[in-house]
């Protein structure tokens, strides 16, 4: 497979993904409720780096979150957000969204993973699929 053929098509799943998590987001948005969690324990992972020839260890920082429900219910819980989690600390507060009907879904209420993430997605895959397109009609050559 061309090169150039196989990045429109990664960049068409970078679009996908943006476009998945805005949807995403905005009904979370329109529908989830706010709380204020606090940053309960953080769990350090001492792991294998893959692809390491030298077996050093890696540190993985695994962020336990904890908050309350509208209907006074405790959520202590794994926080899955990267954008944030290197720079938390035990103690730290952090705004959520979470899911009424399931409150352990839940997600960072802040403009970096609400909005700016997925737009990047798809401003990304879309600057990606324009290049990959040009060099696929030979109009530039990239690869």
């Amino acid at each position: 497979m061309e090169p150039a053929l196989l990045a429109c098509i990664v960049s068409f799943i970078f679009i996908g993904a943006g476009l998945y998590l805005k949807n995403k987001h905005n009904e979370s948005l329109q529908e989830w409720l706010t709380a204020e969690a606090v940053v309960y324990r953080i769990e350090n992972d001492f792991g294998l780096e893959w692809g390491n020839t030298n077996q050093s260890r890696t540190k993985n920082r695994t962020i336990i979150v904890r908050f309350t429900t509208a209907k006074e219910e405790w959520i202590t819980e794994k926080l899955n957000n990267a954008f944030i989690s290197s720079t938390l600390q035990e103690g730290d507060p952090i705004d959520i969204l979470y899911n009424p009907e399931n409150p352990y879904e839940f997600t960072v209420n802040s403009d970096l993973n609400l909005r700016i993430a997925p737009l990047l997605f798809i401003i990304g895959g879309s600057a990606a699929f324009v290049l990959s397109l040009l060099e696929y009609t030979q109009l530039v050559q990239l690869f």
